[in-house]
């Protein structure tokens, strides 16, 4: 018991003295600025990463999601206004729909399109802060001649032959 001590203390004693490459990394703080403007204003981490032509595709997507919440919401609202006005016993409606059951479903369905249209807004929002800090990241990424593709012709030993074969050579 004492030995199986021993051999845990020690494991834990070497294995917390270990050694880092030195950090040739770029600061946090440049890569979290085009983050942080992108969260702030759309398109303004992209400009200052220099991919200025990303900002009317990001603007796009914002103002169509925008555009088709406002217009689902106006019809939501225009078909809820229609069932209040139609249990407050009146037999004419907004719309064109009489059954009551039909307007409820429509409704709801519209409720759901107009949700997911905030969502996919909100998700275009998050990529875009997402692609400036992919773009920051990947403004330093070091792309050295030592990286390579080569191809080679595989033969069959026993039968002489070439066969199709893929194969990945990593060197350090």
């Amino acid at each position: 018991m004492k030995r199986l001590f021993l051999i845990i203390g020690l494991a834990l004693l070497l294995s917390s003295s270990t050694f880092a490459q030195r950090d040739t990394t770029v600061s946090s703080n440049k890569v979290m600025i085009p983050v942080f403007l992108s969260a702030v204003l759309p398109g303004a981490g992209q400009i200052y990463n220099g991919k200025w032509w990303k900002v009317p595709f990001i603007y796009a997507g914002l103002g169509a999601t925008y555009y088709l919440y406002i217009n689902l919401d106006y019809q939501y609202r225009v078909l809820l206004q229609d069932i209040v006005t139609r249990q407050n016993g009146y037999s004419f409606g907004i719309t064109n729909i009489q059954d009551i059951n039909t307007l409820k479903s429509t409704k709801d369905q519209y409720r759901n399109w107009r949700d997911l249209t905030g969502i996919g807004f909100s998700l275009v929002w998050i990529l875009n802060v997402v692609d400036a800090y992919v773009d920051s990241e990947l403004k330093n990424f070091d792309v050295s001649p030592d990286l390579s593709f080569d191809s080679s012709t595989i033969y069959d030993i026993t039968t002489g032959q070439a066969v199709p074969a893929f194969s990945v050579k990593v060197r350090f």
